[in-house]
């Protein structure tokens, strides 16, 4: 299994994994973004099959909506930080650790990233209760005013 950036040669149209926006996006939008810079998408793959895939994108977020801990060590404008935009797994290869690999992947992504210009951490949407839970499991913490987004401090991404 190789993690590279999304291709024309990889088989998007078969990619399913039992969330409709997500497979959507893969299918129809990936691609375009990257080609406009508004995000980048990776994939797992053996050959052209896509076994799951990651979006990454630049964010900014205000310090007022980090967690009271965090808040009073950063300044009043707009904070650097990576979005971790959709992370999923086609269903035939689920519950066999390969979300786990693909986040690790985006996250050593990001801390390379980090080094270069800059971020204070990670940030993602989860799009339920499941997912948040799931990312929990990670270390990533929510956001006071938003329980569905979450974030992980760039010092917490060196530690992991």
């Amino acid at each position: 299994m190789l993690i590279e950036p999304l291709t024309t040669v990889h088989h998007r149209r078969a990619f399913s994994c039992g969330e409709a926006e997500l497979d959507q996006y893969l299918r129809r939008f990936a691609r375009q973004h990257a080609a406009a810079n508004v995000s980048r998408t990776y994939v797992a793959v053996e050959g052209p099959r896509i076994l799951g895939f990651y979006s990454l994108a630049m964010a900014a977020i205000l310090k007022d909506h980090l967690p009271p801990a965090y808040a009073t060590r950063f300044p009043r404008f707009p904070l650097p930080a990576a979005r971790l935009a959709r992370l999923a797994v086609d269903q035939r290869d689920q519950r066999q650790g390969l979300g786990e690999r693909l986040l690790v992947d985006a996250l050593q992504r990001c801390a390379r990233l980090g080094e270069e210009i800059g971020m204070i951490g990670v940030i993602v949407d989860a799009k339920h209760a499941r997912a948040r839970a799931w990312y929990e499991r990670y270390e990533f913490e929510r956001f006071p005013d938003a329980p569905l987004t979450l974030w992980l401090p760039t010092a917490t991404i060196k530690r992991l």
